[in-house]
């Protein structure tokens, strides 16, 4: 049995085949708006928790600041988008997950009880 959104992400496929241009534009668009919800995500969770608030609330502002540059820089972002936002995005990404990697509290073995 096929996966219900197989079909439809194959049209979408074709669709993107047959109008590159048009295409290229749909997926800045998508970009712009997952980095821009993302970015509102990580500060809402910078927020609420109180380990690495710092590192993910500014994680959280770059996304944002990409997401705004995207959403207004519509032609320029459509050709730079690819190679230079997700670029800079994976570069952010990387950095936050070996820094809250690195800050995260050790858990440290239990103690043997003392032999009777």
């Amino acid at each position: 049995m096929a996966a219900p959104g197989g079909a439809l992400l194959f049209v979408i496929g074709l669709f993107i085949v047959r109008n590159p241009v048009l295409g290229a534009a749909t997926l800045t668009l998508l970009a712009g708006s997952l980095f821009f919800a993302s970015g509102l995500t990580r500060i809402v969770t910078a927020v609420q928790s109180s380990q690495s608030r710092w590192i993910v609330l500014i994680s959280g502002a770059v996304s944002i600041l990409l997401g705004v540059w995207v959403l207004f820089n519509f032609k320029a972002a459509t050709v730079s988008l690819l190679g230079t936002l997700l670029g800079i995005q994976t570069l952010v990404e990387g950095m936050l997950l070996i820094a809250v990697g690195r800050l995260r509290p050790t858990v440290e073995a239990p103690k043997e009880a003392p032999a009777t």
